[in-house]
């Protein structure tokens, strides 16, 4: 009979550990889904679900880029002019109207994932001037192949377009024809 007792006192005590145990854990559920952090973290596991975890935020310019952005903007703090950095091509220049669809795409497809790095404006938004700031990497013959296209589209556009290599001299008066 002792041995009875003793059951029943065990599965007393179980059921109540349990029970309370139950009862903290649905009370840390409603402090939790009310705090700030879990909030967050459901966020994040939203974000987890799609395809972009893996992306971060980055500089828009280099330290390079910057720094001519920087003395560009001195430079001009004076005048009426804006100073744009890193536009496509493609949103720069369009394709006649008269040509086919194939041609347009085909030559949309040249330009698309190419950029000019500074763009200067007048207030009106009439490109004065292009400027490309060349590193190491032009070296490549396949960055040799896209300045020579840039090179030959801004020149067919009557756009001029000057050439900075990295870390140089780099001459702004030469901007002053153009503004």
């Amino acid at each position: 009979m002792e041995w009875l007792i003793i059951a029943f006192i065990l599965i007393y005590i179980t059921s109540f550990v349990m029970i309370t145990l139950i009862k903290w854990e649905n009370n840390e559920n409603i402090n939790k889904e009310n705090s700030y952090l879990y909030q967050q973290e459901k966020e994040i596991k939203y974000y987890e679900n799609e395809d972009f975890y893996n992306l971060h935020i980055n500089k828009v310019l280099t330290n390079s880029e910057l720094f001519l952005y920087n003395l560009l903007k001195n430079y001009f703090k004076e005048t009426n002019v804006n100073i744009f950095t890193k536009i496509r091509l493609a949103d720069l220049v369009k394709s006649k109207y008269w040509i086919s669809w194939w041609e347009r795409m085909k030559t949309f497809n040249k330009i698309n994932r190419k950029h000019i790095d500074f763009i200067i404006t007048d207030y009106s938004g009439k490109i004065l001037v292009l400027i490309e700031l060349d590193d190491k990497t032009h070296q490549l013959q396949e960055r040799k192949n896209s300045d020579e296209m840039k090179n030959e589209l801004f020149e067919i556009l009557w756009v001029p377009l000057i050439r900075y290599r990295l870390w140089n001299y780099y001459d702004l008066k030469l901007l002053n024809q153009y503004i």
